[in-house]
């Protein structure tokens, strides 16, 4: 099992804090968003991981990560930057943006799946969107789950 992050959206929604470096890259107390999801993917006994850059890619810089770049990443969304991977998806792979955070229970979920393809989903999303107003509702992307089953 590997990972693959894509890291490449420039985080706009929050600029001017993102001015300067990637969304991924913004503290946690004392880690990065990144850094916490790398520090979880490997406690849970994945060690292959890719990461797609784009924007600041040159901040984005850690040891033992294969890396891949989206040079268009201002024009493309996150399906294109995760193809720029590709090469790695020859095997069982997890896929995840750089800006979630997710414990090891979960990332030990999705290992231990039996489905060809599994999804984590926060059904409780809403909750989350409530007071939003740079990244309303209607722009989320959406799942619909029925009986267990992404339809």
């Amino acid at each position: 099992m590997k990972a693959i992050i894509v890291a490449a959206g420039p985080g706009s929604r929050l600029m001017p804090i993102t001015s300067e470096k990637p969304k991924c890259l913004l503290e946690l107390g004392s880690q990065t968003i990144l850094e916490r999801a790398l520090s979880t993917l490997r406690e849970s006994g994945i060690e292959k991981i890719a990461v797609v850059r784009g924007y600041h890619s040159n901040l984005i810089n850690y040891s033992n990560i294969t890396y891949y770049q989206n040079p268009d990443f201002m024009n493309t969304n996150i399906l294109r930057s995760l193809f720029y991977a590709e090469d790695e998806m020859n095997d069982d792979f997890i896929f995840s943006y750089s800006d979630i955070l997710y414990s090891k229970e979960i990332v030990e979920e999705l290992v231990h799946s039996k489905a060809d393809i599994a999804l984590i989903v926060d059904v409780g999303w809403t909750k989350h969107y409530e007071g939003r107003n740079q990244h309303p509702i209607t722009e989320a992307e959406l799942v619909k789950v029925e009986n267990g089953r992404v339809v």
